[in-house]
Order: structure tokens, then C-alpha cells, then sequence
């Protein structure tokens, strides 16, 4: 959108994910010299946008997520060949994560079947469209935070009985979502 875009031009925000894949694409460069200014080759080893300290990140089943973050998982997957270039191009921390959404609350931006790329170490958990994963409950849920004078809530894009927003807590944001890969396109790949 062009309101997308000026947040890029004026530095707000970054590309990331899909966007960042097809602007590189687009303008013919590499998302490192969209993201940096420099060439791949020009990036020093292990600066944030170099891709060889992702390699691989851990794809785990939703109902694992909690287990992971306590560190009673290990999880045996990883999220594909390009996980580590994803994550490096969305800004994500080392703690970063992946899972398969099986959830309809985030529909039609975020749709079961579609992975997930969570950074556990960005949970400040600010108001706004950005999308966060909160425990609830006994399990972990997508959404969008709003402040409200009852507190913290988290919103749903799904407008579907059953996802009204709900009252969270700060201390239960369990990071951001960083950058996720629509189920459309692995089924392409």
C-alpha cells in the first residue's frame, strides 16, 4: 500500500517477509542491499543481516510452543532452506522460532497452514497492526494489541463469532511475529 511505503521511504519501518522478497525481486537487487545498502559480499560475518547464524530455524507443532519457550523442547525441524534468510532479512533475534499456524484468527492476513516466524526476544508487545503471540489460556494465539481502559486487549482480523477481542496481559506476549510464509507458497515451491 502506499501507505506501506512511506513508512519505508521515511525509515518507520522495514520491508520484511514477503514484501522485502518482492521489492527485491522488483528493483532487481538483493534484500540485503534494500535493507543495508550493501552487497551481500559487503556484509561482515555475523552482523545482523548476514544469514549464516540462522541457519535453520526450529519449526516446532503449535502445541509445543510453550514447552519450547520454558526450554523442555527440542525441536527435530526446521523451518526450509531459506528459514535463515527470512529471519535475518525480517531483523529477527537468534531466539527466533517458527511454527504452522492451525489457527482462523488472524484470517484473511495470517491462515492456517501458513508458517509463522516468531522472535521471543522483541515482546514489548506495543499497540498497533503488528502481530503478536500471547499465551492463553493452556495454548499460544496470534493477534493484534490495543489499549483500552479496561487494559491491554488482543484483536483478531477474523470477524467471526467466537473471536472477540480478549483481555491479555503484557507478561504473556510471547513474542513478535517477525515474518511468516503463506501456505500458498510452499505449496508452490
Amino acid at each position: 500500500s502506499k501507505a506501506t511505503v512511506s513508512l519505508w521511504e521515511n525509515d518507520v519501518t522495514a520491508p520484511n517477509g514477503a514484501n522485502l522478497q518482492a521489492l527485491a525481486k522488483a528493483l532487481q537487487q538483493s534484500a540485503e542491499w534494500i535493507l543495508t545498502g550493501k552487497e551481500p559480499s559487503e556484509i561482515r560475518e555475523g552482523s545482523l543481516y548476514h544469514a549464516r547464524p540462522f541457519e535453520g530455524i526450529p519449526l516446532i507443532e503449535q502445541a509445543e510452543i510453550g514447552r519450547y519457550l520454558s526450554g523442555d523442547f527440542k525441536p527435530k525441524k526446521n523451518a526450509g532452506a531459506n528459514s535463515g534468510m527470512i529471519a535475518a532479512a525480517s531483523g529477527a533475534g537468534k531466539q527466533t522460532f517458527a511454527f504452522i499456524s492451525a489457527s482462523e484468527g488472524m484470517s484473511p492476513r495470517i491462515e492456517p497452514g501458513d508458517i509463522i516466524f516468531i522472535d521471543p526476544g522483541q515482546a514489548d508487545c506495543k499497540p498497533g497492526r503488528e502481530v503478536w503471540l500471547f499465551k492463553v489460556g493452556s495454548g499460544y494465539e496470534l493477534g493484534a494489541v490495543a489499549e483500552t481502559p479496561r487494559g491491554l486487549m488482543l484483536r483478531f482480523d477474523n470477524q467471526a463469532p467466537g473471536w472477540e477481542p480478549m483481555p491479555v496481559q503484557p507478561e504473556d506476549c510471547a513474542g513478535k511475529v517477525v515474518a511468516f510464509v503463506p501456505d500458498w507458497v510452499q505449496q508452490v515451491n
